[in-house]
């Protein structure tokens, strides 16, 4: 019987993995490619990797990533790799979980059925994805970061350069290292181990290439740095949408002044999960308690002064993966906790992320039954519908309409009318401009139509849910419109298509 046993137990990781690839790579196929996702394949296609490398800057997001999807997109002509390479890195996330922590298998299914899991970080093809691998590798890796100390300092390296909000939690561990390996050491005996010295200044260079790429964004991305309301306003905005996104995303930027006593219940229920968990963090183990908050706080930071009104899932959910390698390490130590206390942590955080299935399950259906994006949809309508080579389509939101550049690519690009040419990627400038009015429209293509009298010539403009299409023929009387999407996740990635009747 104990035979028997040790096999399932052996087996267990291979299979749940398993299960787990195939549960979330049926909901990757229907994914629809949307802006943020393009752009990265866009910006890895076109430019060589000293121009992505400056570009960056722009970008507001560190290399790693980019680093992973060039060889794809230089190579393959179809973002479905990036996806696959996303839902990859999370399907080892699941089998080093079951694999190698601490956790009881009823934590572990806990997580593994979260929404970060099921949904959000395989799903949604983006450089957080790859977040949980590396921290679990370190996870694996810290009782071994002596003998490998260079492995450490790359994990360490690469994770630093996922996103801005992952600097201060490898800054600390970086800390931590030199701390452990090389100060108390030397201390005791005057001896430095050289290899975990040149692991430190691994960790540091990935920290001067992160404050390199990222030190010129606020004033070159007009998206980062804006700070809508006074302080206390950005404060409350970010902390609400913090958690509720955690509960249900789509709920919360659909209904944000509408008092739901559920979700009110919801919110007070993980203050105070939260608040337990850091208690039992700072009693038992007050470094990994300074860990976890510090790398809290300064995630709210960053939401507060650049993104405070882009608090994305994903964002959110690299902050519930600090909280599980804090956690991990806790437990690990089984000599410094009685069986009593893992269960109860273990119930506390099993309930933490009970929280988050709802939301999950909800955005895994949903991403099945609807489109995530109108781009698809257009751009198929386009290319069915619509001769390339004698029409001329233009667009003023190129942020928004990027993804329908991505179906189009192999047959024609959008043109920007900031420049009367066609577009790959976005420049995230102040030039971006946003929705404009049909007057503008008739006096940008009758300018045209002075030296292109032949061309069919078209207006993609933006189209959400919110707003009434009544009254839109009179508006757009010098158009014809020949295609409206709606009914998507993304609700600001709907569109119309105009004519030009000139």
């Amino acid at each position: 019987m104990a035979e028997l046993k040790h096999k399932i137990s052996r087996y267990t990781p291979f299979v749940v993995a398993l299960i787990y690839a195939a549960i979330t790579l049926y909901c990757v196929c229907f994914h629809e490619v949307w802006v943020d996702e393009a752009q990265v394949w866009m910006l890895c296609k076109y430019l060589n990797p000293i121009e992505l490398f400056r570009h960056l800057t722009n970008e507001g997001h560190p290399f790693t990533f980019y680093l992973l999807v060039m060889p794809l997109s230089k190579t393959l002509n179809d973002i479905f790799y990036m996806h696959l390479l996303c839902w990859f890195s999370c399907v080892i996330s699941v089998f080093l979980l079951w694999k190698y922590s601490p956790f009881s298998n009823f934590l572990k299914t806990v997580i593994t059925l979260s929404a970060p899991f099921l949904y959000f970080f395989p799903v949604i093809a983006r450089s957080y994805s790859i977040v949980p691998v590396l921290i679990l590798i370190l996870c694996v890796l810290y009782k071994k970061q002596q003998s490998h100390p260079f492995l450490y300092g790359i994990i360490i390296l690469l994770l630093t350069n996922t996103h801005i909000i992952m600097g201060m939690f490898c800054f600390i561990l970086s800390l931590y290292f030199v701390y452990d390996n090389i100060y108390l050491p030397y201390k005791k005996d005057g001896a430095i181990n050289k290899k975990c010295l040149y692991s430190a200044f691994i960790m540091l260079f990935g920290g001067i290439i992160l404050v390199l790429t990222l030190c010129g964004t606020i004033n070159s991305n007009i998206y980062i740095g804006i700070q809508n309301g006074t302080l206390v306003d950005r404060i409350f905005r970010v902390i609400l949408f913090f958690i509720y996104n955690t509960i249900d995303s789509f709920y919360i930027h659909h209904h944000i002044n509408y008092f739901n006593a559920a979700f009110a219940t919801a919110f007070l229920l993980w203050l105070i999960l939260f608040i337990l968990l850091n208690v039992v963090l700072y009693k038992k183990q007050k470094r990994l308690f300074f860990l976890l908050f510090v790398s809290l706080i300064f995630q709210l930071y960053v939401y507060v002064e650049s993104y405070s009104q882009l608090i994305f899932p994903t964002r959110i959910f690299c902050f519930y993966m600090i909280l599980l390698y804090c956690f991990w390490r806790l437990l690990e130590d089984e000599k410094q906790l009685s069986s009593s206390n893992n269960k109860f942590i273990e119930i506390i955080l099993s309930f933490f992320f009970i929280l988050t299935f709802f939301g999950g399950i909800k955005a895994y259906v949903s991403d099945i039954k609807l489109p995530y994006s109108g781009s698809k949809q257009i751009a198929g309508f386009i290319i069915k519908n619509i001769d390339l080579n004698k029409a001329k389509i233009f667009t003023n939101t190129i942020d928004q309409t990027l993804a329908v550049n991505y179906y189009l690519d192999n047959y024609s690009n959008i043109y920007w009318v900031k420049t009367g040419k066609k577009y790959k990627y976005i420049i995230w400038s102040k030039d971006i401009v946003g929705t404009l009015p049909s007057s503008f429209w008739k006096l940008y293509f009758d300018k045209i139509r002075k030296y292109d009298k032949t061309s069919e010539l078209y207006a993609l403009i933006l189209h959400t849910p919110f707003e009434s299409l009544y009254g839109i023929e009179e508006e757009w009387k010098d158009f014809e419109p020949v295609y409206i999407n709606a009914n998507t996740m993304e609700t600001f990635e709907n569109f119309i298509l105009f004519k030009y009747k000139g």
